[in-house]
């Protein structure tokens, strides 16, 4: 029985590469810093007659805290990030707290230059 109860605690786990989207501003709330942000999420796939297609998405971010402060002071736009989060709802919108993150500026991709 406590094997089902993790099972069901790790389902709203999500794990993101992308882009810093857009400049961005940390606020307090509650004396705790957080930092809203914006980030660029590209998929990959082949259309039918084999041509590579790129679908980007722009998801919302919300850190807390010190890592909140980390991200606002090591990463700008266009900078790589991968956000291990949760997915939460409200007022028409998801947002995904960030859990963890790593910062990925050195990462080289084939849509570098295309950002």
């Amino acid at each position: 029985r406590r094997q089902r109860q993790m099972c069901i605690r790790d389902r709203n786990n999500c794990v993101f590469l992308g882009r810093i989207a857009e400049v961005m501003n940390i606020s307090e709330e509650f004396n705790t810093k957080v930092l809203r942000f914006k980030m660029s999420i590209d998929k990959y796939r082949k259309n039918k007659s084999g041509q590579k297609i790129r679908d980007r998405n722009f998801l919302f971010f919300e850190a807390w805290d010190s890592g909140a402060q980390t991200i606002y002071d090591h990463c700008e736009l266009g900078d790589s990030l991968v956000v291990n989060c949760t997915a939460r709802s409200g007022n028409g919108k998801v947002t995904f707290r960030v859990n963890e993150f790593k910062i990925v500026n050195n990462l080289q991709t084939s849509a570098d230059e295309e950002y």
